[in-house]
């Protein structure tokens, strides 16, 4: 029985990767896998890059430039690889840090650090970690760091998503190059979970001779190493001479702290910057049409949603959650706020992501919304806070929802936070009231965002506080099934749920807008909306 559930898996394994890649999914899953499977699955996937796609290449091409400058619309805040789950912070520290299994510019999975992998039986990974990579520092990377740092990242409250179904205990270094993961049960998405920024690989020995001062030591294998961090300013790399994929064209990169983002798209126009992420619906069309900049657009996997704290009065009532939800009407807000340049949402996560299902999602009625809120001891409605960052489009769509909110009685206090204190809220599960979020399906399989209402989890995983251990059982359950179409149906169960329950009410499907220069070639958004410019140069 083992070894059928082990040759089951390896199938779905194959024909999931393989699906992702179709249809044009930017953040496709479709690997490269060889070798046979007899019983166990003992084929390698390896971490070969198609050799079609020339843009897939580090340093092969001189660039006139050696300095790239990219506007990044907040601090950092901090260099540890395995800390922070919002993507604005992965963005830096992508540049340093790297993760056993990676995405080729196509979002092809592949080899990162880890060359090739193999499924010894349906709950043991083999990682055959690359030889002759070297850290920042000039140590060679070991499988004693894969396993420091997979240790490391499953017991940080911001990583321990990705890996909540590792065995640590049983997990092993086999030799200096090989890294044996256990697994509690059989978990099906659990190769995809470790390209998540947040399962980076860092070095054991920086770690145990600084302890743990990342600030200071941020000592990765990434294609860039830090020169200078300024807190709330910027943070200076510069290309890693010894980097394993080879030397990137560019010498210099900067990403400099730049909150507003018309601000962003001036100086993109100007030349003081070369990539501007996340421009204004205002800006865009300026931009696209621009005689020196350009508009590089593509799926984000990112849901933006409403969101509730479940865990403090009122929203610990799902009816209280029912009736926001009817009072606000979802398009005309986001035709106010955005003017149609994304797509309204029909879930959770949007259709290219595996395992997706339409949901029953309330729509507007204020009738309704006022017979709720009655129900629910509320009669003449009451007050709180309804949360943003400093993103105009988000404050627009707040302002939207407020007017809405005040016809059935809710009066709302607009506040406004700089995205790291932000941050900070969502982290310590402190934020009370409403919010306004955006959750990136890493993974592109559904259960990444079906793991954020996940009971166990707190925080950046988990940031409404959702409580609910019938809908915990099923989605555990669902991992763990390896028929599709089974995992699947699982999946809608757990999106019924959510839709009853309302702890978060979607709004729509992000698209990355990002402003670029004429002159920077090879530019591409990335997955987790990560670029990597190690394969950029200037023409």
């Amino acid at each position: 029985m083992k070894k059928l559930i082990a040759l089951l898996l390896a199938l779905v394994m194959v024909l999931a990767l393989a699906a992702c890649g179709s249809g044009g999914n930017t953040g496709a899953q479709t690997g490269t896998q060889t070798g046979t499977q007899t019983g166990t699955q003992t084929g390698t996937q390896t971490g070969t890059q198609p050799s079609s796609a020339g843009s897939n290449e580090v340093g092969t091409h001189a660039s006139s430039r050696d300095t790239l400058n990219v506007g990044i619309i907040a601090d950092p805040m901090n260099l540890d690889p395995n800390d922070n789950n919002s993507q604005h912070i992965q963005r830096v520290k992508t540049q340093v840090y790297e993760t056993l299994v990676a995405r080729d510019i196509d979002g092809n999975i592949t080899g990162g650090l880890a060359e090739s992998w193999d499924w010894e039986d349906d709950t043991h990974i083999l990682f055959h970690i690359r030889q002759g990579v070297k850290f920042h520092s000039g140590d060679e990377l070991t499988a004693e760091d894969v396993a420091f740092s997979i240790a490391r990242a499953h017991d940080m409250g911001a990583a321990s998503i990705a890996l909540t179904h590792v065995d640590l205990e049983n997990s092993e270094v086999v030799d200096k190059y090989t890294y044996r993961m256990a697994l509690t049960d059989t978990y099906t998405p659990q190769i995809a979970w470790l390209e998540w920024p947040l399962t980076a690989i860092s070095c054991k020995k920086t770690f145990e001779e600084t302890g743990g001062d990342y600030m200071a030591n941020p000592n990765g294998t990434g294609p860039y190493k830090v020169k200078n961090f300024v807190s709330g300013d910027r943070v200076e790399f510069e290309a890693f001479p010894d980097y394993w994929g080879g030397e990137p064209a560019i010498k210099y990169l900067n990403m400099i702290v730049i909150p507003e983002p018309t601000n962003r798209a001036i100086m993109l126009e100007t030349g003081e910057l070369d990539v501007a992420f996340e421009l204004s619906v205002i800006d865009v069309d300026r931009i696209a049409n621009g005689a020196t900049t350009r508009i590089e657009k593509s799926p984000a996997h990112n849901t933006n949603y409403i969101g509730f704290t479940c865990l403090y009065a009122p929203f610990d009532n799902p009816t209280v959650r029912q009736a926001v939800a009817y009072a606000i009407d979802v398009p005309a807000c986001y035709e106010a706020a955005y003017g149609g340049m994304h797509t309204l949402a029909t879930s959770m996560v949007d259709p290219e992501v595996d395992g997706y299902s339409k949901m029953d999602l309330i729509t507007y009625d204020p009738d309704k919304a006022v017979e709720l809120l009655k129900q629910a001891g509320y009669p003449d409605g009451f007050e709180c806070d309804l949360t943003t960052n400093s993103d105009p489009e988000r404050i627009a769509f707040c302002e939207a929802i407020q007017e809405y909110l005040k016809k059935v009685g809710i009066k709302t206090n607009i506040v406004t936070l700089e995205m790291g204190a932000y941050s900070t809220l969502i982290d310590s599960n402190t934020l009370q009231g409403i919010f306004i979020l955006g959750a990136t399906c890493t993974t592109v399989e559904a259960e990444k965002i079906l793991r954020n209402f996940d009971s166990r989890m707190s925080g950046g995983m988990n940031t409404a506080g959702y409580r609910n251990t019938e809908y915990d059982a099923i989605l555990d359950k669902a991992v763990a099934t390896i028929d599709q179409t089974e995992r699947w149906a699982l999946y809608k169960q757990c999106f019924d749920i959510l839709a009853e329950e309302v702890p978060w009410l979607p709004t729509y499907d992000k698209q990355q807008l990002t402003g670029v220069s004429r002159e920077l070639q090879n530019y591409h958004n990335g997955s987790f909306e990560c670029a990597r410019f190690k394969y950029c140069y200037f023409e």
